[in-house]
């Protein structure tokens, strides 16, 4: 049942709600102006699905409960989010060669950003309130301490 459970949850992850219908919005809202929610959703959708997919087959697998589930999701959903925002940032403040893509890529193919709508600076006070979120959703679980120190690394990324 707990494999049955995982399958569901990946395929779920991957299909029109997750990461197909993520990259399908990206796609049609190509060289759009987007607001805050639409990129949120891209965002959700995309980079936070994969997340919350490891984080609630790792709780299905072990047999949590749905306090646990909602933990999970909720811890991912705010580090993807994060990560994301991150990403953003890099696209303008990174190093090419550590960051692994060229630099400004995003805006010459004409995608909207959070940097673009929040600044940097804004950027980064949505990571931390994300990230003490992600850390504030694990509550009282026990054996945090490896997603608590990926939510610190995520804050200070270059990569």
């Amino acid at each position: 049942m707990r494999v049955l459970k995982c399958a569901q949850v990946l395929a779920n992850a991957a299909g029109h709600e997750g990461i197909c219908g993520g990259q399908q919005l990206d796609l049609e809202w190509e060289g759009k102006i987007l607001s805050a929610p639409e990129l949120e959703e891209i965002y959700l959708r995309k980079t936070s699905a994969l997340i919350r997919a490891a984080c609630l087959m790792g709780v299905a697998a072990a047999g949590g409960t749905k306090e646990q589930e909602e933990a999970a999701a909720s811890y991912a959903d705010n580090f993807g989010f994060a990560f994301q925002l991150r990403d953003d940032m890099l696209d303008v403040i990174g190093d090419e060669k550590t960051f692994g893509k060229p630099i400004g890529s995003d805006r010459e193919e004409g995608k909207t950003t959070f940097v673009d709508i929040l600044g940097l600076n804004g950027c980064q006070r949505v990571i931390e309130a994300h990230s003490e979120s992600a850390v504030e959703a694990l509550g009282d679980m026990e054996d945090t301490d490896f997603l608590i120190h990926l939510v610190r690394v995520l804050e200070k990324r270059e990569q």
